[in-house]
């Protein structure tokens, strides 16, 4: 049971600055209350939270064809608890033809996160949540390359080829951390640092044609560094975070039926999973795809059925929960039933428990 009253406000004055108007100039001012307050174990915004800012950006434009293009902003936000926090950041886009754009951009960031509203299956499981220190507002320094290419694929059509690398580096990075207790999952802010770096690439076929087509694929590598009680930095991988994941999206129309035929999907690397003490379940979860199939047809101009279903391949992970039979741990310490010593823990789970599943169904355009 929760409360939440949010109130936002944010007045700016934008203007083309010098002799030939190559300064895109925005300065602004921003307020926003916050008041939440829950039920949870654990609620420290139980208070209202106040939060000013201003900020300052000047896009300049570097050529008289407009092909470079640079950015510079700096914001400065007033927290009631945090204090300030400066936020500058820096953009660089050079477009030297319709077929090519390069972006590249750098800055920092902060969150103030309230852990139940942002990570609620810490309520989902049997584990106590724990906090041991105050919590501090996440910061972040951050650095993504971008590059889209148009390439010609038919008279009507052309790909799109999008590549992106990305670096984040976190201090104060608020982790749940399963692998001290068993039974907790105990919250802090990283005494180190955390980092996200990866890459994706993305293709997708833009036109008017029958056919439609977009896949992607992202590598992320996603690890936080400690200090351990010797001072010696140690890198764990992120739980639940796969380092490989892609999607897919194919559609075919068949104009002689009014007919549509779509296939979404979205498959999984490994992930490391939080594991009890003498699990049986091994500690990183199998390669999967969650793949969905619908078909639609136009009986009228404003009428159309369809049907179809989800994970269609039918992937149901294995274990995902343990001793579900006991969620109460009421015989966990019998020793001939549970010699292990397992405890009710939900939260290895990383997929879906629902098999294939089939639906259909009607829509009417009243446009």
């Amino acid at each position: 049971m929760a409360f939440q009253s949010t109130a936002f406000s944010q007045t700016y004055w934008n203007k083309l600055l010098g002799k030939r108007k190559r300064n895109d100039v925005l300065i602004g001012i921003t307020y926003k209350n916050l008041w939440y307050d829950d039920s949870t174990p654990v609620t420290e915004l139980n208070e209202a939270n106040h939060t000013g800012g201003i900020f300052l950006q000047d896009e300049i434009i570097l050529d008289s064809l407009s092909k470079h293009k640079f950015l510079l902003g700096f914001r400065a936000d007033y927290h009631s608890v945090y204090r300030l926090i400066p936020s500058p950041r820096m953009a660089y886009k050079w477009s030297p033809n319709y077929k090519f754009i390069f972006r590249l951009n750098a800055g920092t960031g902060f969150r103030a996160v309230n852990v139940f509203t942002e990570d609620h299956s810490s309520l989902t499981g049997a584990r106590t949540v724990e906090f041991v220190n105050k919590i501090k507002p996440e910061q972040s320094y951050n650095a993504t390359l971008n590059l889209i290419y148009k390439m010609k694929f038919t008279r009507s059509s052309m790909l799109l080829w999008d590549y992106t690398m990305f670096y984040y580096h976190f201090t104060n990075k608020i982790i749940a951390n399963y692998d001290i207790d068993p039974n907790k999952v105990i919250y802090d802010n990283l005494n180190g640092y955390a980092y996200s770096g990866g890459a994706s690439l993305n293709v997708s076929l833009a036109g008017t044609g029958k056919f439609k087509f977009n896949t992607g694929v992202t590598y992320c590598d996603v690890q936080s560094v400690n200090k351990d009680t010797m001072g010696k930095n140690i890198s764990v991988w992120q739980l639940q975070t796969p380092k490989w994941s892609g999607n897919i999206i194919l559609g075919y129309l068949f104009p002689k039926y009014n007919l549509n035929v779509d296939i979404t999907g979205n498959w999984y690397g490994p992930q490391r999973l939080p594991t009890l003490p003498n699990d049986y379940r091994p500690e990183f979860s199998s390669w999967f795809c969650l793949l969905n199939l619908q078909i639609s047809k136009t009986v009228k101009e404003k009428l159309e059925i369809y049907f179809g279903a989800k994970n269609l391949l039918n992937f149901i992970p294995d274990n995902p929960i343990m001793r579900p039979h006991d969620p109460f741990d009421k015989n966990s310490n019998n020793p001939n039933e549970n010699p292990n010593g397992y405890t009710f823990d939900p939260s290895y789970n990383y997929a879906p428990v629902q098999g294939i599943r089939f639906y259909g169904g009607v829509r009417l355009n009243l446009n």
